[in-house]
C-alpha cells in the first residue's frame, strides 16, 4: 500500500469521532431542554443544541457524501483498470495470432500448466484437447525431434541457469501440416521448492521455408555456374581438339583414295578414319552440352517429330522393354532444330534402358504447361510463359539425391567403366538451355526416373523440313576459292581437298595475309571460306572487309565451335552459312557446292 493509503483509516476513524462527540454533546443539550430535567438551561443553550444537532447531521451528510464520490471514483477506477486489463489481455492474444505465437507457464512443483490462446490457435486446438503435457509427449509433438525436446527440457531443468536457451523444433497441427517453432523463456528457480518455466512458443515455419528457398536457389546458382564453367572448359577443348580431327581424318580420306582397298594398310586406315569419326560425335556431344552446337530451328510439332522415331527408338531399348507412347492433344509447336529432338530422345531413352536392365516399360509423353512467376521466383534461369513438355519415364532402378546433383555433368556416369561416355544427359541438358527451355527429374531409388522438358510454345505454324541431298559422290566445281585458316594444317589439308575438286584455291594464314592476297589476286573470287576465330579480327569482320571489293562473293564459316560473331546461342542468323570441324570431304564438297549455287 502506496504512503498516500496509510493513514486514510485512522483520519476517517478521528473524523467520525469528532463527529459522533458533537452529535452526543447538542443532543444531550437539546434533549435537557425539551424534557425539562436541567432548568439551569436557558433559551441560548437550547438554541446551541440546536446548532449543534444540525450542523453535525450536515457535517455528516457532507462527508458521507465525500466518503460515497470516493468510493463511487474508486469503483470506476477499478472498472476502469479491469477493462484496460481485459483490453490488453485482448491485444496480446490478437497480437500473438497476428505473429503466429503463444507462451505457456508451467509449475513443476504442482505440475499445473497454463497454454495462452496464442497456443491453441496455433495448433488448432482446443484447451480440452491439450492437457498437461499433451505439447511434449503426444502426437502434436513430430515424432523425430520429440526426444531432442524432452532432453532439452530436462537438461535446462537440472542445471542452475535462469534462461531456457532457444529451441527449434516441429510441431504436427491438428490438420496435419508440419510448422517449425521456437521455444525461449526463463527458469524461476525458487528456494526449497521446484522452478517454475515461463516460455514463449513462436511459429517460424515461413521464415524456414524461406530460408530452405533461398538455399535451394543457391544451390541452384552455384550448380548453373559450376555447369557454365564446365561448358566453356568444353567448348574450348572441342574447338582445339577439332582442329586436330579435322587433320586426321582429312589426309586419312587423302590416303585412303590411294590405296588399294584389298590391301592391309586400307583397312588400318578406315579403323583410323572409324576412330576419328567415334571423337567427332564425343566432341559434338561436348558442344551440345555447352550450348555452342550450331543448329538451324524450324518450327515442328513434336507429337510428328516422335512418331516418326517411334521404331528407331523401339530398336534402341530392346524389345524386353515396352515403349508406350501417350501423345497429348493440341499442344502448339516448338522451334527446335529436328536432328536435337532426335538426339534428346535417344539419350534419354538409351538412359532408361540401362537403368531399367532387363523387363521393364518407357513411356514418352507431351502436354504443355504454364510456368509462373511464383515457380521462377525459386528456379534460377526459368521464365514465365507457356511451354510445350515432354516426358520420359521408366521403372528402373532410380537415382538418390547425390547422383541426381552431378547428373548433367559431362563425364558423369555410373555405369561400369568402358560401358558409357556420360556425355548422355549432358547432352540433353545442352540442347534443352540452347532452345530456352528447362527440364526437372523426379527420380528415387528403386522407383524410376522421369525426365520432363520444357520448350517455349512457338506462336507460328509448323515449317516443312528441309530436304537434304544426300549424295554419295564428291561434288565438283571450278569456282575461284579463298581459304583463310591460322593453322597451318588444316589450311594444308582444305588446300589439297578443294584441289583434287577442281576448284581454284588460293590460300592465306589469316585476316591480314587474306586482306592482301585478294587485293594483289587479278580475278573473281567467288567464294571466301574462313575460320571465325582469328587473330587481329574474327571471319564475320573479314568477310565484310572483303565484300567491299567483291560484292558478288559468297562466305562458308568453319570453326570448331560455335562463335558469337556469327551465331545466336548457336542458331544460325538468316542467310549464314556454317560447317563445324571436323568435316568430311564429301560434306565439304556438297555445303560448297550448295552455297555457290545459292
Amino acid at each position: 500500500m502506496s504512503h498516500e493509503y496509510k493513514g486514510l483509516p485512522l483520519r476517517r476513524a478521528i473524523t467520525y469521532a469528532v463527529l459522533a462527540g458533537l452529535w452526543i454533546i447538542g443532543s444531550d443539550w437539546l434533549l435537557a431542554n425539551l424534557t425539562g430535567n436541567d432548568t439551569s438551561l436557558n433559551f441560548l443553550q437550547t438554541y446551541k443544541g440546536w446548532f449543534f444537532v444540525i450542523i453535525t447531521a450536515l457535517v455528516f451528510y457532507l462527508v458521507l457524501r465525500h466518503e460515497l464520490r470516493k468510493l463511487e471514483n474508486e469503483i470506476k477506477r477499478r472498472q476502469a483498470t479491469e477493462e484496460a486489463l481485459i483490453e490488453s489481455q485482448n491485444r496480446l492474444i490478437r497480437a500473438q495470432y497476428v505473429a503466429g505465437m503463444g507462451d505457456f507457464t508451467w509449475d513443476q512443483e504442482t505440475g499445473e500448466i497454463t497454454w495462452s490462446q496464442g497456443i491453441y490457435d496455433l495448433l488448432h486446438y482446443t484447451p480440452d484437447e491439450i492437457v498437461d503435457f499433451d505439447l511434449v509427449t503426444k502426437n502434436v509433438m513430430h515424432p523425430e525431434d520429440r526426444e531432442r525436446v524432452i532432453h532439452w527440457l530436462q537438461s535446462c531443468l537440472d542445471g542452475d541457469g535462469t534462461e531456457l536457451p532457444p529451441l527449434e523444433y516441429r510441431v504436427v497441427r491438428r490438420d496435419g501440416e508440419i510448422l517449425y517453432i521456437r521455444n525461449q523463456g526463463v527458469i524461476e528457480r525458487r528456494e526449497g521448492r521446484k522452478p517454475r518455466v515461463f516460455a514463449t512458443v513462436v511459429d517460424i515455419t515461413d521464415h524456414i521455408r524461406r530460408e530452405q528457398d533461398r538455399e535451394k536457389l543457391q544451390q541452384q546458382v552455384i550448380q548453373s555456374q559450376k555447369m557454365e564453367s564446365v561448358g566453356r572448359l568444353a567448348g574450348g577443348v572441342a574447338h582445339d581438339f577439332n582442329n586436330m580431327l579435322s587433320v586426321i581424318s582429312g589426309f586419312t580420306e587423302l590416303s585412303l583414295a590411294k590405296v588399294d582397298k584389298q590391301s592391309s594398310l586400307h583397312e588400318y586406315l578406315s579403323e583410323v578414319l572409324s576412330a576419328c569419326k567415334r571423337s567427332t560425335n564425343i566432341t559434338r556431344q561436348l558442344l551440345a552440352f555447352a550450348s555452342k552446337q550450331t543448329v538451324e530451328p524450324i518450327a515442328l510439332d513434336l507429337n510428328h517429330s516422335i512418331e516418326a522415331m517411334l521404331k528407331m527408338l523401339g530398336r534402341l531399348i530392346g524389345e524386353d522393354i515396352t515403349l508406350i507412347w501417350q501423345p497429348g492433344e493440341d499442344i502448339g509447336t516448338v522451334k527446335i532444330d529436328p536432328t536435337q529432338v532426335d538426339q534428346i530422345l535417344a539419350n534419354l531413352c538409351v538412359n532408361a534402358r540401362d537403368a531399367i536392365g532387363g523387363v521393364g516399360r518407357v513411356i514418352i509423353e507431351t502436354g504443355t504447361a504454364t510456368i509462373d512467376d511464383a515457380y521462377c521466383a525459386t528456379h534460377k534461369g526459368v521464365v514465365a510463359g507457356e511451354y510445350v513438355t515432354l516426358s520420359v519415364s521408366d521403372n528402373g532402378s532410380g537415382m538418390d539425391d547425390d547422383t541426381q546433383r552431378h547428373l548433367f555433368e559431362p563425364f558423369f556416369t555410373t555405369k561400369e567403366e568402358g560401358k558409357g561416355t556420360g556425355l548422355g544427359l549432358a547432352t540433353v541438358f545442352g540442347i534443352i538451355k540452347q532452345n530456352n527451355g528447362f527440364l526437372t527429374v523426379y527420380s528415387e531409388p528403386g522407383e524410376g526416373s522421369t525426365f520432363k522438358i520444357y520448350l517455349p510454345q512457338h506462336p507460328y505454324p509448323v515449317e516443312p523440313g528441309q530436304s537434304e541431298q544426300h549424295q554419295s559422290a564428291d561434288v565438283h566445281g571450278s569456282e575461284t576459292i579463298l581459304v583463310v585458316e591460322d593453322a597451318q594444317a588444316v589450311l594444308k589439308l582444305t588446300e589439297r581437298v578443294l584441289s583434287q575438286m577442281g576448284y581454284q584455291v588460293i590460300t592465306a594464314g589469316g585476316p591480314t595475309a587474306a586482306i592482301e592476297t585478294a587485293r594483289q589476286f587479278d580475278g573473281t573470287i567467288h567464294l571466301l571460306l574462313t575460320d571465325v576465330i582469328m587473330p587481329d579480327m574474327n571471319g564475320q569482320e573479314l568477310g565484310d572487309l572483303l565484300q567491299q571489293g567483291y560484292p558478288d562473293m559468297k562466305i562458308l564459316f568453319m570453326s570448331g565451335y560455335t562463335a558469337s560473331v556469327i551465331t545466336d546461342r548457336g542458331l544460325l542468323k538468316e542467310g549464314v552459312h556454317f560447317i563445324s570441324k571436323p568435316f568430311s570431304k564429301q560434306d565439304l564438297s556438297q555445303k560448297i557446292r550448295t552455297v555457290l549455287d545459292s
